[in-house]
């Protein structure tokens, strides 16, 4: 199961999270967590660091971060109860390498890498594993604005050794890894599925 919030209410949040779990408790199954955000062109606005007020904007760390843990803390009740689970965060390559004019959505998607590896090693013990997949750019609404810039879009394919953007189906792979027996024994891990960004 795929869970996409698109609110910034924390009650409409919370609410999702407590219908959610209910209905995992029904069936048993694992969740695959990804906060994710879409409004108008999507959620990377370009911002210098001099144009960001504070250390970054509100809406990333709330969506990418908060979000995350939250809908973790409260999948995992029930999960850790039962003694299985399996917790799949959605990540990014911007959470391991630094991107320019991209401060906020790369600091909140570090956040949630961390996030990973400190739950994954929490709740090992309890026979939850908390792992994520580690996407580069995708074809997704979310950088559909970003690439109808022409330099901004050959930028994005110079920076990825395969020489091109994701399809969304190349992530069902890694989802279904780490969602099956398989995985038992991996907790923490970022499994990137990024034609290299990573490695160069």
């Amino acid at each position: 199961m795929l869970l996409t919030i698109f609110t910034l209410k924390r009650e409409r949040l919370f609410f999702s999270m407590v219908e959610t779990n209910a209905a995992l408790r029904s069936v048993g199954g694992g969740l695959c967590v990804g906060a994710c955000w879409t409004c108008g062109a999507g959620l990377l606005p370009l911002r210098r660091p001099r144009t960001v007020k504070g250390l970054m904007p509100n809406i990333h760390p709330a969506i990418n971060a908060t979000a995350t843990f939250l809908l973790c803390r409260e999948i995992g009740r029930g999960m850790i109860a039962r003694g299985r689970g399996k917790i799949i965060n959605v990540g990014s390559t911007d959470g391991i390498i630094g991107v320019p004019d991209q401060v906020a959505y790369c600091a909140s998607k570090g956040a949630v890498v961390q996030l990973t590896k400190t739950l994954g090693a929490e709740w090992i013990k309890h026979g939850v594993n908390v792992n994520a997949i580690g996407p580069c750019d995708f074809d997704t609404p979310m950088i559909a604005g970003a690439l109808d810039d022409p330099e901004y879009a050959d930028w994005i394919v110079q920076a990825i050794p395969a020489g091109r953007i994701g399809q969304a189906r190349e992530l069902a792979g890694a989802a279904i890894y780490l969602a099956s027996d398989a995985s038992d024994m991996v907790a923490g891990h970022m499994l990137m599925v990024d034609g290299g960004r990573t490695i160069i």
